[in-house]
């Protein structure tokens, strides 16, 4: 199936939404923090709306930077059940949010990032940066935010980091040029990114200990590799375009086990022009199989499976009898099936045996019987829907429980 490119920056003007219960809205220029947050009073902050908000709070963002000098307060934490949405028709293009802090991680010690996330929140149409040397963009550690149509670009380390027993949803996102991978994910996390593209950067997807996320559809170009699975991490992955990568395209390493395809279930990947090897397998499994993946260069125990065309069997050129009830004679069933020889064109094969077909006869005999309607399947040199074939019909002079069988002579179409 071919990728389709995400969502990046069409000519889309940003959707203003209407004052509604549950939105408040923020300007980073218009705003004042001592406002009500409405359309016309937006407020001035981030960081101000979130105190306010509340579950089924949709937090509303202007085009502008925001950051320390407008008076955000970093990290911001997203707050379970709200979502903040700014310009998911432009990948978040005009709405940025620029800086980091402090955060003290349970289980990764102090980090910096941007925004920390929780639990049924949503980050929707944002650009986010945190251009501190050891900044991550979204530090998601054991909650399962959704993030969407966002771009993260700039962030000194990661543009997402997903930790702990975290299963977010990471949608129709861009990561660019981010400082050391576009995205990382650890722990036990079972994450959906699904559509989202990751470019220029050091690793694209950096997976380890015993994540299993599903990577879905993504495309993953010019990095310095496109993903690296370590540990025991079992990623699975489906339909993803994987090219470009100054060295590998894929690299397992340790315990880690990688999916790329069973039977049933083929992996549809595509790895392409990557520098040294599409698939580099250094891992301690016995065989890396690809089934269903398209894939040129390898290195280690890696098994490419192709998938086999589906193999169709010929109709054969025979003529197909519709079942008895179609042949209509008369009211009194015959409880004996009768034996009809036909004889089958050229084109038939092997000389096949008569077709038995049960007939009813009249109740008498008749000199002059009506035709039967027998409606007839024709070989496919034959035309496509041709009218039923009548028969005149000679009845044996006297009806019988057992007659003799009739023989029908049946003309082709030319």
């Amino acid at each position: 199936m071919p990728l389709l490119p995400p969502r990046f920056f069409p000519a889309t003007p940003i959707t203003v939404v209407a004052d509604a219960p549950g939105s408040l809205f923020v300007d980073p220029t218009q705003g004042s923090d001592s406002a009500k947050g409405s359309e016309n009073k937006p407020l001035k902050t981030i960081t101000q709306a979130l105190k306010l908000a509340r579950p089924g709070t949709v937090i509303h963002l202007a085009a502008g930077t925001y950051d320390a000098q407008t008076g955000e307060v970093f990290p911001l934490f997203m707050k379970p059940g709200v979502e903040i949405l700014g310009n998911p028709q432009q990948q978040g293009a005009h709405v940025v949010i620029d800086g980091g802090g402090r955060f003290l991680s349970p289980i990764f010690a102090d980090q910096n990032t941007a925004i920390v996330g929780a639990n049924q929140a949503k980050l929707v149409g944002v650009t986010v940066t945190d251009p501190n040397p050891t900044g991550y963009g979204i530090w998601i550690e054991s909650t399962s935010p959704t993030i969407e149509d966002c771009t993260l670009t700039g962030n000194g380390h990661d543009g997402i980091s997903i930790d702990g027993i975290s299963a977010p949803k990471i949608d129709h996102n861009y990561f660019f040029r981010n400082g050391a991978n576009g995205m990382t994910i650890y722990g036990s996390s079972r994450p959906q990114v699904q559509d989202n593209w990751f470019r220029d950067t050091g690793f694209g997807i950096n997976l380890g200990q015993s994540a299993a996320p599903w990577l879905i559809h993504n495309r993953v170009t010019d990095n310095r590799d496109g993903i690296v699975v370590q540990g025991e991490a079992h990623p699975v992955l489906r339909q993803n375009l994987i090219i470009g990568s100054r060295e590998d395209g894929l690299v397992a390493i340790a315990q880690s086990s990688p999916d790329l395809g069973v039977p049933g279930d083929p992996g549809n990947n595509t790895f392409r022009n990557n520098g040294r090897y599409d698939i580099n397998d250094a891992s301690t499994q016995p065989t890396l199989t690809a089934y269903g993946d398209t894939v040129h260069t390898t290195k280690g125990h890696v098994q490419v499976v192709a998938l086999t065309p589906a193999v169709t069997t010929p109709p054969r050129n025979s003529i197909s009898i519709p079942a008895p009830d179609s042949i209509q004679a008369s009211k009194v069933p015959v409880s004996t099936p009768v034996p009809i020889p036909f004889t089958y064109p050229s084109q038939a094969s092997n000389n096949p045996a008569p077709i038995t077909i049960p007939v009813t006869y009249p109740s008498q005999a008749s000199n002059n019987p009506a035709p039967i309607t027998i409606p007839v399947t024709y070989p496919s040199q034959a035309s496509n829907n041709p009218a039923p074939i009548t028969i005149p019909v000679t009845y044996p002079s006297q009806a019988s429980n057992n007659p003799a069988p009739i023989t029908i002579p049946v003309t082709y179409p030319s």
